[in-house]
């Protein structure tokens, strides 16, 4: 493979390479243009892979990210910079500088940088992200970690955090207006609970179906001898829950049968009277006939010649008068 100009790659990479001990390739250059890009870091800060400086070995000019508790310094010239750079890797990580003077594959670079320490699961588990997306995806990535070296964390794509949950606004749009509520990671949580609410309350409700049932229905319960028992708080707040319909259903009837009973027995009264009434007035008519009677039976009709009260003589006409005598 041709040695590429200078002109081709920024000149820190060529010092950088140059203090590895290793011979620039269009491979290892690309690999480290890439990785800078991943980090973004501005080139007026002579940190281009944003590392740190645990031992305060270097001189600083400012402070890029806060990092934790460990800054990503700014070095005052690209030499101091670049100085620091090779210093930081060779002491810390012996696999990435192999893969670099081996310089002949991206992916292997890229696995040496993403399965170390540095940064170990940031951006997704892909980092760095851009070397990553240079090999098509094309290698697995590491999902987990937290390494306490470079900058990858503040650096990573806007609202990308290290398990992938993008915390950029847009969670939920309401499809009416251009406003969205919450995150996609507030979503993701917020979905999460919800299922999980979902999940206890149907949980209890089939609990308190078991119980309200009763084991004793059931071929199970029969088998264990009651189990029903072993929880009589919920089965009767079950019972209790369960009753009230059928309370209503026998309480209705029950004034149904009331109200039946009730014409019954008005019906009775109103029959007994009308009997009353009517032997009151048999009774009346066959006093009435009897009282009669009785009268009649008295005094009684001669059944012979009938005679007057009062005694009337003969007429005596001898004596040529006319008399009667009383």
């Amino acid at each position: 493979m041709a040695t590429p100009t200078a002109s081709a790659y920024p000149q820190w990479e060529f010092d950088l390479l140059g203090s590895l001990g290793a011979a620039p390739t269009l491979t290892n250059l690309e690999f480290f243009n890439l990785w800078a890009s991943s980090e973004g870091v501005a080139a007026t800060a002579n940190n281009p892979l944003a590392i740190t400086d645990p031992t305060n070995q270097f001189p600083h000019s400012g402070v890029v990210a806060s990092n934790g508790g460990d800054p990503v310094y700014a070095f005052p010239t690209a030499a101091i910079g670049g100085q620091a750079l090779a210093s930081f890797l060779k002491s810390g990580y012996p696999g990435v500088v192999s893969a670099v003077k081996a310089g002949n594959s991206l992916s292997a670079m890229w696995q040496a940088v993403n399965q170390s320490g540095w940064c170990r699961g940031c951006q997704g588990g892909k980092y760095p992200v851009a070397v990553y997306q240079a090999i098509g995806g094309n290698a697995p990535a590491t999902i987990f970690g937290g390494g306490a070296t470079g900058q990858g964390a503040q650096q990573a794509p806007q609202g990308q955090s290290s398990i992938g949950c993008n915390n950029s606004p847009g969670g939920l749009n309401l499809g009416i207006v251009n406003v969205s509520i919450g995150t996609r990671c507030q979503l993701k949580a917020l979905t999460g609970g919800l299922l999980i609410g979902l999940g206890g309350f149907v949980t209890l409700v089939g609990a308190v179906l078991i119980a309200s049932y009763g084991l004793g229905h059931t071929s199970a319960g029969r088998a264990i001898g009651g189990a029903p028992q072993s929880v009589p708080g919920v089965a009767r707040a079950a019972g209790r829950a369960s009753g009230a319909p059928r309370r209503r259903r026998q309480a209705r009837a029950d004034t149904h049968v009331e109200q039946v009973a009730i014409r019954q027995r008005s019906d009775g009264t109103d029959k007994a009277s009308h009997a009353a009434r009517e032997a009151n007035r048999e009774a009346t008519r066959t006093g009435t006939s009897a009282r009669n009677a009785a009268t009649r039976g008295s005094a009684p009709r001669p059944t012979g010649p009938r005679s007057s009260s009062k005694l009337k003589t003969p007429v005596d006409t001898t004596a040529g008068g006319r008399y009667e005598a009383f």
